[in-house]
């Protein structure tokens, strides 16, 4: 509710266009709203959360396989058509490697989606007393884990390591709480503190995360910079829907913003 009222307001922004606030303010905030009371309605006992779940676990399933079968067999006519005709082999084809993108948008969008999977299913393996959904949702979160990993988004390693926080807050110790906590750390020291996995280009990548010397995360530093200079004097911001090259088509006003990468 408090974010559904925030973008309405941003609708009186003086910065902003009207065009990209009618053109964004439902899938950026509307949505979200009507879900929230849509689930509750939809969702009326514990089973039908479960076989919501379930859906889920199989359809995230079917993702991690085609990002491998990208991986592994190589792409379809229609990822070819995104890379090459739609110029995706821009921000996919880098020089750290491939950046898979499955049945998603992109890779962003990949790498987002499989950490929540991932974490979503890694906590109810272990919740779950049935061994067979036991095993499937811990099959779930670790093709999950894979394809977020293939994505090569880094910024999607936060989603399972606050999600695993999060959890040990919220559960009474036990030895599952123990158990993630012990595997949080443990990987977040390897990926932060060593060089175990380099010679993996993937692990390699994710490493890149923690490095403050990076040049990926230098250049979102040196964004950082410029648009705290652009935003000097804008306190509620340019707007809704202006956030990169999409805000050169609401004006020239725009331009100078429209060339700063949305990450």
């Amino acid at each position: 509710g408090i974010w559904l009222v925030f973008c309405l307001m941003e609708g009186m922004n003086p910065f902003s266009s009207d065009d990209a606030w009618i053109k964004n303010i439902r899938s950026l905030c509307g949505y979200f709203f009507v879900i929230s009371f849509v689930a509750q309605m939809a969702f009326l006992d514990f089973k039908q959360v479960k076989r919501f779940a379930n859906i889920w676990a199989l359809l995230s399933i079917l993702t991690a396989l085609i990002t491998i079968k990208q991986k592994f067999v190589g792409f379809s006519e229609v990822d070819k058509y995104f890379l090459y005709a739609q110029r995706g082999y821009v921000t996919h084809i880098i020089n750290s490697g491939i950046r898979y993108f499955s049945i998603m948008s992109d890779a962003a969008n990949l790498g987002a989606a499989m950490g929540v999977s991932c974490t979503i299913f890694s906590i109810m393996a272990l919740a779950e007393k049935n061994k067979k959904f036991k095993w499937f949702y811990l099959i779930t979160a670790v093709l999950s884990l894979i394809a977020m990993l293939y994505s090569g988004t880094r910024s999607a390693l936060a989603v399972p390591f606050c999600g695993f926080a999060m959890y040990c807050i919220c559960t009474k110790v036990n030895k599952s709480v123990v158990l993630v906590a012990f595997l949080g750390l443990t990987s977040f020291c390897m990926l932060n503190y060593t060089n175990i996995g380099d010679s993996n280009p993937v692990i390699r990548r994710a490493r890149s995360a923690f490095n403050s010397d990076d040049e990926s995360y230098l250049v979102r530093k040196r964004n950082q910079e410029t648009l705290k200079e652009l935003l000097k004097d804008k306190p509620f911001g340019y707007g809704i829907g202006l956030s990169g090259g999409s805000a050169a088509k609401f004006g020239e006003d725009y331009l100078e913003i429209a060339e700063i990468p949305t990450d």
